[in-house]
């Protein structure tokens, strides 16, 4: 069986490789894009305005708020020449935006329910009923549970 050598390549060589052969020259176009977008517009727009993709000839961008939506068409005229300047083999002839889709903030903030006072007729009237429990263990697992719903007011 003859053994195939390798050379080996540094990672970038091997992620570029892959973006050319698997999902095409335009997603790598657009990771040059992204690579170099801060030094293309600016420290001030490039905090509140993002590359989103690209679409025929109009590259699309995220912005924080339409504020920077209405930069941006204002800057426009001057940004797409800089744009096609970073980019190889493809010519924007437009730029569009969209609001930047809002994080999800679903985990809700760990919210803390104060103890209650047990009534205390109410717990000895509970623990005689645990008493006919033939187990004892059963019994206080049982009373602890209880008194652990009246304390929280669950």
């Amino acid at each position: 069986m003859k053994r195939i050598k390798h050379r080996q390549q540094s990672l970038s060589q091997c992620l570029e490789q892959v973006i050319v052969n698997h999902i095409g020259p335009n997603y790598r176009q657009f990771y040059l894009l992204a690579r170099q977008w801060e030094s293309l517009v600016g420290m001030d727009i490039a905090a509140h305005v993002t590359p989103a993709w690209f679409r025929k000839d109009t590259l699309w961008l995220y912005v924080d708020s339409s504020v920077w939506m209405q930069e941006i068409s204002f800057a426009k005229a001057s940004l797409i020449p800089k744009v096609n300047d970073c980019l190889e083999s493809i010519i924007i002839k437009d730029i569009r935006c969209l609001q930047h889709p809002q994080e999800s903030r679903l985990v809700p903030e760990k919210i803390t329910i104060p103890n209650r006072a047990i009534n205390r007729k109410e717990e000895q009237s509970f623990r005689q009923m645990t008493e006919n429990i033939p187990d004892p263990k059963c019994g206080q697992a049982l009373f602890k549970l209880w008194q652990a719903f009246q304390t929280k007011g669950r």
